[in-house]
């Protein structure tokens, strides 16, 4: 409806989608545009063409699939994606977490990801008070919107996990304090969250290029090395895979019921360039 007019002209439609867009500092390239006639039917289902973008969704689209999004989700999706692009103080960044209070706000966050397959705030407090450097969050301003936890593990703890043998809420901080003077060869990447609005940005893109970086700058890694993840979720397994992660064990024999798996690291070098090629900028 326009000026309590129907506008049904796709034409009409699409240049007034401009408008809007132009108005609202939005980047239409982002963004899939659906006309249904007065009946309710697809007349048009089309993408807007704008070749300079660098993330472009609608290239091919399947005539029976569904628009999931409404407008207030899109614009906040491309208001985020603005800050991560922007270099003033609104942009998105990766740091430590720095209080208790930050911490709750991240456990929340995973909590709400994971469920029950969340490890307790008291377990998840246990690890940071004793391994700081093992969780890195995503700020806006500041407030957490998210994180990674990469965690050291000892020789006995990840041959009892890879075989099977150890839930993940058995993992102690005593264990991982040790490895605050000294470096570690394993290490658990207990999740990767991000709170709901920003699922779909190139949040998740700042969140691993600034939180891999981060660990990889630090002296506690030792190479040759190994990550090893467990996979709550098809979407997690898809990412671990996506970078070349193996599995070693499957859900069922896993005492946590999810799948366990696993990426050798023979140096560093050959590390950052496997993330440079999966399109995360590490230094």
């Amino acid at each position: 409806m326009l000026d309590g007019q129907s506008l049904d002209d796709q034409t009409a439609l699409r240049n007034l989608a401009d408008r809007i867009a132009a108005n609202s500092n939005w980047d239409l390239c982002d963004y899939r545009l659906e006309i249904h006639s007065s009946e309710g039917q697809h007349t048009n289902h089309t993408a807007f063409e704008c070749p300079s973008t660098d993330f472009i969704i609608g290239n091919r689209f399947d005539s029976a699939e569904t628009l999931l999004d409404n407008p207030c989700l899109a614009a906040i999706r491309e208001a985020l994606r603005h800050f991560c692009a922007n270099d003033n103080h609104q942009q998105l960044r990766v740091g430590p977490v720095r209080s208790p209070a930050e911490l709750e706000d991240l456990w929340a966050i995973d909590n709400a990801a994971y469920g029950e397959a969340s490890i307790t705030y008291e377990k998840f407090q246990d690890w940071w008070s004793s391994f700081p450097l093992g969780l890195r969050a995503l700020f806006f301003r500041n407030r957490v919107m998210g994180g990674i936890g990469i965690w050291p593990l000892s020789n006995r703890c990840t041959r009892l996990l890879k075989a099977a043998q150890l839930k993940e809420s058995q993992l102690i901080g005593r264990t991982m304090r040790s490895y605050l003077d000294s470096p570690a060869r394993f290490w658990y990447v207990s999740g990767i969250v991000l709170r709901p609005q920003l699922i779909g940005s190139r949040a998740i893109r700042v969140l691993l290029s600034q939180g891999m970086g981060s660990w990889l700058k630090s002296p506690n890694i030792e190479f040759p090395g190994e990550l090893l993840a467990l996979a709550y979720s098809a979407q997690g397994q898809a990412l671990l895979e996506g970078f070349n992660f193996f599995r070693i064990q499957n859900a069922a024999a896993m005492p946590d019921h999810v799948p366990l798996f696993g990426l050798e690291l023979d140096t560093r070098e050959q590390f950052v360039s496997l993330l440079r090629a999966k399109g995360l900028d590490v230094e």
